[in-house]
């Protein structure tokens, strides 16, 4: 679908007040009675060539319990008199993939959809966080990070899609 030079300007106007994608698709059914999906108002967003602004995130008073180092892997060799269970042999991202530029973002795809979704799978982001995602039948994206509340950078999110991009075509989406 494409827009008049008057809608391009009202979504315009839309994203400098701060609007998200979601809230950009709402008004576009709304006031133009123009109906997309997430993904087509973010292909808009692209093909218009406009920037979405990051809310300024609220400062949290409990940050500083947060930013505590994560260890960086599990401890190779278990305890003394105890045996690994099969689980924990293999960390869930071992099957990651890093894209073709050497990225710090990893996706990987799951065997077993997540119900609701027609693919879904596990992202990590540079920063070691890690979300599920999942693609929805009308094309919409989720992503459900662990840490709740957690949001990846816009350099993280931008590589992220490159990688599912790849990794969708790869399989036939």
């Amino acid at each position: 679908m494409t827009l008049d030079e008057e809608q391009k300007k009202i979504v315009q106007g839309w994203l400098t007040e701060g609007q998200s994608l979601s809230d950009i698709q709402n008004l576009l059914k709304s006031e133009l009675d123009i109906g997309l999906t997430y993904m087509e108002v973010r292909f808009l967003v692209d093909d218009l060539g406009l920037e979405l602004k990051d809310p300024e995130p609220e400062p949290d008073p409990n940050a500083e319990d947060k930013t505590e180092p994560a260890p960086a892997a599990p401890n190779p060799q278990p305890a003394e008199g105890t045996a690994e269970s099969p689980g924990d042999s293999a960390a869930p991202d071992d099957n990651t993939e890093k894209p073709a530029g050497g990225g710090s973002v990893s996706i990987d795809v799951d065997k077993i959809t997540r119900p609701g979704s027609i693919v879904s799978g596990h992202v990590t982001f540079s920063d070691g966080k890690k979300a599920e995602w999942m693609l929805d039948q009308t094309g919409r994206l989720g992503l459900i990070p662990e840490v709740e509340g957690y949001q990846a950078t816009p350099g993280d999110i931008a590589e992220f899609q490159a990688s599912l991009q790849e990794e969708l075509k790869k399989l036939g989406f």
